[in-house]
């Protein structure tokens, strides 16, 4: 399905050691607290460094799951009270966005094309260019990775795809 919302699961133990990796360097976060272009952006964010390990571990086994390369690698926490408004990621043009949920809170704050998306520890979703997506505030901290990618040969192969509403 070209241009559809695809759904992927990552394996358990590597999402345990990417949250401990969150969790374990808050000050590497910086909390976003601004608006631009109709969008309100309230988070904290941290910008993986392409030379980091943690960076070259997510690319890879990401980046072998979605048959892709990631140009960009965040990690975002967001308390109850943090929330992202609806809006179209434009800042790395020709890429897909990626989200996945690292920790295992049942509070889904993620809504992608106006609708709600199931979330859980582990469950990412690879929204195709140009995809409205918003974090609504909720519940619990909630901690994702992040990223901007871009297909290796064109095929997305391996992942359950389904169309989101």
């Amino acid at each position: 399905m070209e241009n559809a919302v695809t759904s992927f699961r990552l394996p358990e133990c590597f999402t345990d050691n990417v949250l401990a990796a969150a969790k374990g360097e808050a000050s590497k976060y910086t909390t976003l607290d601004r608006g631009s272009e109709g969008v309100r952006y309230h988070f904290d964010i941290w910008n993986l460094k392409p030379e980091s390990q943690l960076f070259q571990d997510i690319n890879k086994t990401l980046g072998d799951l979605l048959e892709a390369e990631f140009e960009v690698i965040r990690l975002h926490k967001c308390t109850p009270d943090h929330s992202i408004s609806r809006h179209i990621d434009n800042a790395y043009p020709n890429n897909d966005t990626v989200i996945v949920r690292l920790d295992d809170e049942m509070d889904p704050r993620l809504w992608v094309n106006d609708s709600p998306i199931h979330e859980e520890k582990g469950l990412g979703y690879r929204l195709p260019e140009g995809t409205p997506h918003e974090v609504i505030g909720g519940f619990s901290v909630r901690y994702t990775l992040v990223g901007w990618c871009r297909p290796r040969d064109g095929i997305v192969a391996g992942m359950v795809s389904h169309t989101v509403s």
